[in-house]
């Protein structure tokens, strides 16, 4: 088997499915809440492949490497386009010591509305950041 064809073996169409759908609302959520009736669709759309992935395989790490996204420890290929938009993300996350987040048990639109909505006004004071950090 060629190299190409291993390659394309290990395409998870449903991780690179998460990470197009992360990229939207990230990039969404820096300019509207997401109460927004547009953002809601995008958030239905992402905590389906959240579930999809934490229901098939027991939970859903999705990690950011500067720009470089990977589920649960494989690194799924994005385009330019996309790592632009996870690469901003990241820059709101890093100055908070995180990269991404663990999904265990099931999303729902409240509880990851609420995780995009704070990462833009987090807590400021370590204590409060840990705690923040803990709660989304």
């Amino acid at each position: 088997m060629s190299e190409k064809e291993k390659a394309i073996q290990r395409r998870d169409p449903l991780a690179e499915s998460l990470i197009r759908r992360f990229g939207a609302v990230a990039h969404a959520t820096r300019i509207h809440a997401t109460s927004n009736r547009a953002i809601t669709r995008l958030l239905d759309w992402l905590i389906h492949d959240l579930n999809s992935i934490a229901a098939t395989r027991g939970d859903c790490k999705l990690e950011l490497d500067s720009s470089y996204p990977f589920v649960n420890g494989a690194p799924i290929r994005a385009s330019r386009e996309l790592r632009a938009q996870m690469a901003s993300f990241y820059e709101q996350l890093r100055p908070h010591g995180t990269g991404g987040f663990h999904l265990k048990g099931h999303a729902t639109r409240e509880a990851l509305g609420a995780f995009f909505d704070s990462v833009r006004e987090p807590p400021k004071d370590r204590a409060s950041l840990q705690q923040w950090l803990n709660n989304h």
